[in-house]
């Protein structure tokens, strides 16, 4: 009976969040995309190289089995911290999956646990972050064409994920409830795309930064030398005009 419940509860929310929670996310990536698509990214070509790079990678290879299955576990991990869940072991194997052990929790901190790797890219997100934080340089274009690169890299282990990870009494998506799981993986793919996005085109932490940048760097205004004995004062207006007939006589 109380799996009913809870299988009903989560039904609920997923309709809730479908109905009122994803048109707020869509809108908001439509505003972002209609905003910079007839625009470049600051840094066009590392971008493109990494959207090239990472499209071309998908098709070539699958990723390491090994690391795949360590980032998984790890969104697992870092969940549990972040939520003040005590973490006991952690387990990664090459060919039989992995697993995080940890303390029992309530179902609202539990859900948000074994949806992460879904959600949360694991290697995008700290790459997009540097990229943000640093100032114009090589360094903010290495990293810009790694988040683009990370962007499908993304993609592919959230396929990857999906569809290991959809079937069975023992999989993520089956505890979480597929309706709500669907609902949460579309929302969180959508913020993705379009926090990549707002980060590589020109966006308004950037701007900040530049501005910044630009203050501490600039020189000081020079200022007109005093004038000389022999020199008369500069004058920057305009002569004085008298009205005819001014003076009196």
């Amino acid at each position: 009976m109380a799996q009913v419940i809870s299988a009903i509860l989560r039904l609920v929310v997923a309709v809730l969040l479908a109905l009122f929670v994803l048109p707020l996310i869509f809108n908001l990536v439509l505003q972002v995309a209609s905003e910079r698509w007839q625009r470049w990214p600051e840094d066009p070509l590392p971008v493109a190289i990494g959207l090239v790079v990472g499209l071309a990678l998908i098709f070539w290879r699958r990723p390491s089995g090994l690391l795949h299955t360590f980032l998984h576990e790890l969104a697992h991990a870092c969940a549990c911290w972040l939520l003040f869940v005590r973490v006991h072991g952690f387990q990664v194997t090459r060919r039989k999956g992995g697993e995080v052990e940890h303390d029992a929790c309530d179902p609202i901190r539990h859900t948000l646990i074994l949806i992460a790797p879904y959600t949360v890219p694991m290697v995008l997100l700290p790459l997009a972050i540097a990229q943000e934080c640093l100032a114009p340089g090589l360094a903010r274009q290495i990293l810009s064409g790694l988040v683009a690169w990370a962007f499908f890299s993304h993609l592919h282990g959230l396929w990857l994920n999906v569809s290991g990870n959809c079937l069975g009494t023992e999989a993520d998506l089956y505890k979480v409830g597929r309706p709500l799981s669907f609902v949460a993986i579309l929302g969180a793919l959508a913020l993705t795309f379009a926090s990549t996005v707002w980060i590589l085109w020109d966006s308004p932490l950037r701007q900040w930064w530049s501005q910044r940048t630009f203050l501490t760097s600039s020189v000081p205004a020079s200022r007109d030398p005093a004038p000389s004995a022999n020199q008369s004062p500069r004058r920057d207006s305009a002569p004085l005009e008298l009205a005819p007939g001014w003076p009196p006589r």
